[in-house]
């Protein structure tokens, strides 16, 4: 079973409930992660890759102090008419005891140093809306799948030996029970990227059907497809159609609909044709190259 068939929810449950994504989801997404790392050499990329995602934290991390001490620096500056007032918590020495005590002072900063500016500076788990998953950070949210569902020691985590990067593992990991069934797009999207970077095709064992007697220049000028429909059109696999278009989404922002009313169901993004049909083709024919250097 694809980890792309994508089940079927209540598309208008209420905004207090958001199921969670179920144990079989995850699972489709960890065996698919271990199929991916059992490729010669894929682990150690696989980890390297998380050992960034960790860095690039850090880098976020670093720049959200940097910008903390600026803000608190313009806070002491005579500021001109854009400036903000803002409330700030500074350490201050009390002149009577002596001792250093956090006191809440008002001022004016740049609208740079407003409130809801400060850098977002943590993991890419929980997704969120301020942060937009590095290829890094696909790996690890994959990792992270697959090592929450694995008993045995063959495990991707890189962190064994590394205290800070083993807490911030173990973070990310009980963000893992955050997830929730609305995730599943952000999920695909993200094990797309892997596998694009991988070089991996979806389902390296099932040769692609041909292309032969494709009406392309009819496609270009069909209104917004979902990709069942793209799939039958071109008599592609739907679930590998919709992992090459969810790529797509994850490097692109056009080309693409999204139908808030259509729930985590098949037709909830169309695709433009003029936008994804070079994409697509270029994809079908990397397939069916591939497929013609297998041994018969």
């Amino acid at each position: 079973m694809s980890p792309f068939d994508e089940e079927t929810l209540d598309a208008n449950f209420s905004d207090e409930i958001h199921p969670s994504l179920g144990e079989e989801c995850r699972l489709r997404y960890a065996l698919r992660v271990a199929e991916l790392a059992r490729m010669p050499g894929v682990l150690e990329i696989w980890r390297q890759r998380c050992r960034e995602s960790f860095e690039e934290r850090r880098k976020r991390h670093d720049q959200l102090e940097a910008w903390k001490k600026g803000r608190k620096k313009s806070l002491s500056k005579t500021l001109g008419k854009r400036s903000l007032w803002v409330q700030q918590s500074i350490v201050v020495r009390n002149p009577q005891t002596g001792i250093a005590e956090p006191t809440i002072v008002d001022g004016r900063v740049s609208p740079r140093f407003a409130e809801g500016q400060e850098p977002y500076a943590e993991g890419p788990l929980p997704f969120s809306p301020r942060h937009s998953p590095s290829l890094a950070d696909c790996f690890l949210v994959m990792a992270l799948l697959h090592d929450a569902d694995r008993r045995d020691a063959r495990r991707i985590n890189p962190f064994s030996s590394h205290q800070h990067g083993l807490t911030f593992y173990e973070n990310q990991l009980s963000r893992l029970a955050d997830l929730r069934g609305t995730d599943q797009v952000t999920l695909d999207d993200c094990l797309a990227r892997v596998e694009a970077d991988l070089g991996a095709t979806p389902s390296p064992s099932t040769e692609p059907p041909s292309t032969a007697g494709v009406d392309w220049d009819a496609l270009l000028v069909s209104p917004p497809l979902t990709a069942a429909e793209i799939a039958e059109r071109l008599g592609q696999p739907v679930d590998l159609v919709r992992r090459c278009l969810g790529y797509f989404r994850g490097q692109h922002d056009y080309g693409f609909i999204e139908d808030p009313d259509a729930g985590i169901g098949e037709g909830r993004f169309r695709y433009k044709l003029p936008d994804v049909l070079s994409p697509l083709q270029k994809w079908v024919a990397k397939r069916q190259k591939k497929a013609a250097r297998k041994p018969k």
